[in-house]
């Protein structure tokens, strides 16, 4: 789960702003060490992304590199479900979200099976949202949920990542962690 959430972020956040830190990373994530942290627990990054969001109850935090600005809350007893926090900066200066939304939309078409797109709000920042599936998981399935919005030229993306069957059993949690989510500044 943890590769594949990786490689989720990877392939749509940064197929087009490439990251040589964050490829790296991916193949190098350590499982073992996982400490449990309560639910009342926030997560900050470093100071040049600069923004709080809160652990779900029971779940495995698994942070990456500061390099990397990576955070992923794994659940408890589920392999294939997570929810993963990435900050990146944008190629780009002045990009707007819309045009940012438009590449990520074409992404997501030509990688998975594209089931919801809509906007919405992350941190009262106006966002994007779409729901997709892994049409190269088989009969297992996978399906996703990511969010994503622009502040001060860093693209900002959450994706709560589940088996099929198991999607809707975790949607409160991801939720919640959207809900949490704030800026610092």
């Amino acid at each position: 789960m943890v590769d594949y959430l990786l490689n989720c972020l990877s392939s749509v956040s940064l197929i087009v702003f490439i990251s040589l830190a964050f490829s790296a990373y991916m193949t190098t994530l350590p499982l073992d060490g996982i400490k449990k942290v309560s639910a009342q627990s926030s997560v900050t990054t470093n100071q040049s992304t600069s923004f709080t969001v809160l652990q779900p109850s029971g779940w495995e935090k698994i942070k990456g590199n500061s390099s990397a600005n990576i955070i992923i809350f794994r659940a408890p007893m589920e392999n294939d479900t997570g929810i993963g926090i990435y900050a990146s900066q944008l190629p780009y200066r002045n990009i707007s979200l819309s045009e940012y939304n438009m590449i990520q939309v074409e992404v997501l078409n030509q990688s998975y099976h594209l089931l919801n797109h809509s906007m919405t709000s992350l941190s009262e920042k106006p966002a994007y949202q779409a729901v997709y599936s892994d049409p190269a998981k088989g009969s297992k399935g996978t399906t996703a949920l990511q969010i994503w919005t622009i502040k001060d030229d860093k693209v900002f993306s959450i994706i709560y990542l589940a088996g099929t069957d198991q999607f809707g059993d975790y949607m409160t949690h991801a939720q919640d962690v959207i809900k949490s989510f704030q800026f610092n500044r």
